[in-house]
């Protein structure tokens, strides 16, 4: 079971790699800490379930990570994992990686947990490799104070 789930939309996987890509660095253990759908060892597989995958990975874990960006917003799926994360009483991590503001996080969120603005002038960056296009992509994460 991954402690960790990370919920993102699809517009922001560079994001969600370089999250875990940076909790890995700093001693996370991979899959045993962290569910990545999109990791291509230990995420959801081809012919796998996905809606029933990632309802099963994040009721498991402790707690869920939310890259909240414009397209997080948007996702109906994004919003489902939201509220399966409150249905379970589960630990919340709001982290804002566009410029999106609290009255726009869904009920509670930002009432409840608190909010971590990643996007702004950064601290650290990271070249992303996208597992199944192999596409890079660059994202600077801000340092966090």
């Amino acid at each position: 079971m991954s402690r960790l789930f990370i919920s993102h939309s699809s517009r922001n996987d560079d994001w969600a790699i370089a999250l875990r890509d940076w909790m890995v660095r700093e001693g996370w253990s991979g899959a045993d800490d962290i569910f990545l759908d999109l990791d291509p060892d230990h995420g959801l597989v081809a012919g796998e379930r996905w809606a029933k995958a990632l309802e099963d990975a994040a009721t498991r874990c402790e707690a869920v990570l939310f890259l909240v960006s414009e397209g997080w917003l948007a996702s109906k799926w994004c919003g489902d994992e939201y509220q399966l994360a409150n249905k379970f009483n589960k630990k919340l991590f709001a982290l804002l990686i566009d410029d999106v503001s609290l009255d726009r996080l869904p009920g509670g969120m930002s009432a409840q947990w608190q909010v971590v603005r990643l996007k702004g002038e950064p601290a650290e960056r990271f070249l992303t490799v996208h597992p199944r296009t192999q596409q890079q992509s660059p994202v600077a994460i801000a340092e966090v104070r």
